[in-house]
């Protein structure tokens, strides 16, 4: 929303909030008139004041003189408390008045809150608070305010807790930016409290510099767990209590405003990974000096939790570390799924950069300099013996590391971004994924990189996309982006390295009007500074690597170039082109080996579309990748083709294994190997190792629809259905064009018994099959769909047209042995299985641990079947 349209809303929502409840509807009809997004925003505000009971509109002063009875308002100093003697106020807020007391019996000072009237007046409320405030009490660490008892006395009722001497961290904070090791510190301690507290099933929900206090030595003591979440009536279970889910009702809003999760703004069901999402807003206000969400009206702060990124830290304080603020970025990313998975992984981030910053910096949190920072009479003396470490630090970044600006950490995660093509000439548009093609295959080779696959990158292949955005989706350390323009024989290449979190430039470079035939050069050249730029020591063998050229050829590379192109597209037309350039390259350089790895690939992906049986590709496939390691033994590409090939078509299992690891050893970070090795191993039944390569290729390639998609494969062999249909579902949310995971999907849904939903799947993937070039027959209602047993007649009818229009039969005569399996009809199923074992089809490994199948385990013909494949155990 615009400024005025926050303004807009905030100005009917105070009038609203003037009228009675029952005359608020009449009033937003006509305040609103025909602007129903209006209309929502003001009703929001509205239940959230009226589910919250106005907690984050009214100062907390008002509340608490509102909820105190007049007995509790005025000063307790000076009275007695079974063993506590009271002696001063220290706050009162909405939970009640705070007071510094005296325990007479174990002689220590201690806070006692004492809790308002009408609070205990409410049984179910009490009941739920002495609950959680045990389960609070459970908590024994350093970093948290330890509560001692709960009691009444006289009719009061209060809370004896832990007096922690000291300055609240948002009085530290003062609007000021505090040094980045301060942070990590602070940081360090709250998350080690954070995983203390998560680990008993409690969740603090209002993380923020008030509740965060710092003693004189250093020391953070967390305060009010389990206890702010009480604020208001029957708001949600209790996160300490077990046995109830931590859940909040629709639309309630527990917390502070400007520290709040995206759950918990919008009011849904939060977890421990809330607690992650309000200290990275704690860290980026030490580390900016202001809050990362701060609206001019609490509607205004919460549109901007859900939908806004906060300003760059880099742009508010340039001395901020670099890693540090990409800890707090992945802190407060919106979707928790992208958060740190737990506090102890953040305190491992945490901890890695403290030893980077303070070299030689123990193991706990608490810092002696911490201890001086806090004694001001010392502080004068601390900001000089600052200055001078910081000048010595100065002189040896400059002399170990030749200049300034070069102490970062190194960079471990790489994506190359398609260069963008000015030359205006659509025949030139493959030209910028080319060059990222043959970088990315070049600085793959570094074994302390990991660089993003080209399957990866190539959606980015458009004018307007913004580098930072897409690192950050690729969940990388760093981009390199650039663009290439194309005049006749002359090309033009500017390229930058850029660090993703706070878009700061590591190197960039322009290589001016060379020759097109220097392309080679120019490649090699990015790949090394690109290397050095990101400090990555180089062995002998990583050197001759980037020097590598598969051709000398530059019409033979520009030809296989726009064959990669187009097999990128991954349709019909797009394959078929895409044999025919790389046919050319090999004409123009017949020892051009990547192309022939390019042939097989094209021949495999035919196959695996349903487009060419494997048959006729299979053997195609297998000369051509032959050749491409006869030329050239060290592709780990042209290894992994093969394997497949020894899968699917020569059913020679060892042999597809041995080519699995062999490509491994090449290039550990190898997306496809580690995704068609998990394949391989889920159709042995190896289903921990299956599981294992999937996740490395996840790890490597962490949203590709293509990888997700497999990973649905080998849950779905697993037999563990709920997890393939998930994995399916994220595959389509990264691309629901993506037709094959529709296949998975419909087998996992059926295995479950959900056929509406298999037949929804189903009728996606056709619609897939009619833009790859194939006719599948249509789809049928849903709705006839009342049994097992309907729903596999009407497959039946479906596939039997399939038959009948599809060129390659292979994928439907499969579908056929499932169905007449499901129906009880064996024989008819293994007529229809012997056609598919003629075939060589490539579901023919899948025979071992395909559930479909399962009904014909126990007959005699299909032991045979897997003995005449070489899969009988």
């Amino acid at each position: 929303m615009t400024p005025e349209q926050y303004q807009q809303v905030e100005q009917l929502y105070q009038k609203a909030l003037e009228r009675p409840i029952g005359e608020r509807s009449a009033f937003l009809e006509v305040a609103c008139a025909a602007d129903e997004a209006l209309r929502r925003e003001v009703e929001l505000l509205l239940a959230a004041y009226e589910q919250a009971g106005g907690f984050l509109e009214t100062p907390p002063d008002d509340i608490a003189a509102e909820m105190l009875t007049a007995e509790q308002a005025r000063s307790m100093a000076g009275r007695r408390l079974q063993h506590y003697q009271i002696h001063s106020l220290l706050g009162a807020g909405g939970m009640g008045e705070i007071y510094l007391a005296q325990d007479l019996t174990l002689e220590r000072p201690v806070a006692l809150k004492l809790l308002p009237a009408h609070f205990i007046q409410d049984a179910d409320r009490m009941r739920r608070f002495v609950q959680e405030a045990k389960a609070a009490s459970a908590l024994s660490h350093p970093n948290v305010a330890h509560i001692y008892e709960i009691d009444e006395v006289e009719g009061i009722s209060f809370i004896a807790m832990e007096y922690v001497e000291g300055q609240t961290l948002d009085a530290r904070i003062q609007g000021r930016s505090l040094d980045s090791v301060e942070v990590v510190s602070i940081g360090l301690q709250v998350a080690d409290a954070l995983e203390e507290a998560h680990s008993k099933g409690i969740i603090h929900r209002d993380i923020k510099p008030a509740n965060i206090m710092i003693t004189p030595r250093g020391q953070v003591k967390m305060l009010d767990f389990g206890l702010a979440k009480m604020a208001g009536p029957g708001k949600e279970a209790l996160a300490g209590d077990v046995s109830t889910p931590a859940k909040t009702q629709p639309g309630v809003l527990m917390g502070t405003a400007e520290y709040m999760s995206p759950e918990q703004a919008l009011g849904h069901e939060v977890d421990h990974r809330t607690d992650i999402f309000s200290l990275g807003a704690v860290m980026y206000e030490m580390t900016a000096g202001r809050r990362p969400f701060a609206g001019r009206t609490t509607g205004e702060t919460l549109d901007q939790i859900i939908h806004a990124e906060p300003e760059a830290i880099v742009r508010i304080n340039p001395d901020a570390a670099a890693d540090l603020t990409r800890i707090i970025y992945r802190c407060l990313e919106k979707d928790r799924e992208r958060r740190y998975r737990s506090a102890r992984e953040l305190i491992t981030d945490l901890q890695n950069l403290r030893r980077e910053l303070e070299p030689g910096a123990p193991a706990g949190p608490i810092k002696s300099w911490m201890k001086r920072a806090m004694a001001p009479t010392a502080r004068r003396a601390v900001v000089a013996g600052l200055a001078l470490l910081a000048m010595a630090a100065l002189v040896y970044v400059w002399r170990s590391r030749g200049g300034p600006g070069r102490n970062q950490p190194a960079i471990r995660s790489l994506a190359v971004l398609p260069l963008k093509s000015l030359s205006g000439d659509a025949n030139d548009d493959y030209l910028g994924l080319a060059v990222a093609d043959t970088l990315i295959i070049k600085l793959s080779n570094l074994q302390r990189l990991i660089v993003r696959p080209t399957s990866a990158v190539r959606k980015y292949n458009r004018p307007e996309q913004d580098s930072l955005a897409a690192g950050r989706e690729q969940q990388v350390d760093s981009v390199l982006e650039g663009s290439i323009q194309r005049s006749g024989e002359r090309v033009r290449v500017t390229v930058r390295l850029l660090r993703v979190r706070d878009g700061s430039p590591l190197w960039a470079y322009k290589y001016d009007e060379r020759q097109y035939t220097d392309i080679f050069a120019v490649q090699d050249s990015i790949s090394e500074r690109v290397a050095e730029a990101l400090t990555v020591k180089l062995t002998g063998e990583e050197r001759k690597l980037l020097a590598k050229h598969y051709t000398e050829n530059t019409e033979a590379y520009q030809l296989y170039s726009k064959g990669r192109y187009f097999w990128n597209k991954r349709t019909r037309e797009g394959f078929m082109k895409a044999l025919d350039y790389f046919h050319q390259a090999i004409e123009k350089d017949p020892n051009y080996a990547l192309a022939y790895v390019g042939l097989a690939d094209s021949y495999t992906m035919l196959a695996d579309y349903d487009l060419l049986s494997p048959k006729e590709a299979a053997p195609k496939a297998k000369a051509a990748v032959t050749k491409a390691l006869e030329l050239d033994d060290s592709l780990e590409e042209a290894h992994t083709s093969l394997a497949d090939i020894r899968r699917f078509y020569d059913w020679d299992w060892a042999g597809a294994e041995r080519e699995y690891r062999r490509a491994l050893e090449l290039n550990p970070h190898y997306v496809t190997a580690h995704q068609w090795y998990a394949e391989f191993l889920a159709a042995m039944g190896r289903h921990h190792e299956a599981r294992r390569e999937i996740r490395r290729a996840e790890e490597l390639d962490p949203i590709s629809p293509v990888v997700k998609s497999a990973a649905g494969w080998v849950l779905f062999f697993a037999r563990d259905y709920e997890q393939a249909i998930k994995q399916c579902q994220s595959a389509m949310e990264l691309d629901p064009g993506y037709g094959e995971v529709y296949s998975q999907l419909r087998r996992a849904y059926e295995q479950k018994g959900m056929y509406r939903e298999a037949l929804a799947a189903d009728e996606k993937l056709r619609a897939f099959k009619k833009k790859s070039g194939l006719r599948p027959a249509e789809s049928r209602d849903a709705s006839a769909i009342q049994s097992a047993q309907a729903y596999w007649l009407m497959l039946l009818q479906l596939t039997k047209q399939d038959l009948e229009s599809l060129e390659n039969k292979e994928a439907a005569q499969i579908r056929m042995a499932e169905i007449f399996t499901q129906l009880g009809e064996k024989d008819q199923a293994f007529e229809w299985l012997e056609r598919v074992y003629e075939e060589h089809a490539f579901w023919l490994p899948f025979l071992k641990v395909h559930p479909h199948l399962d009904p014909l385990r126990s007959d005699p013909r299909f032991q045979t079947l897997l003995r005449r494949v070489g899969l009988s155990s």
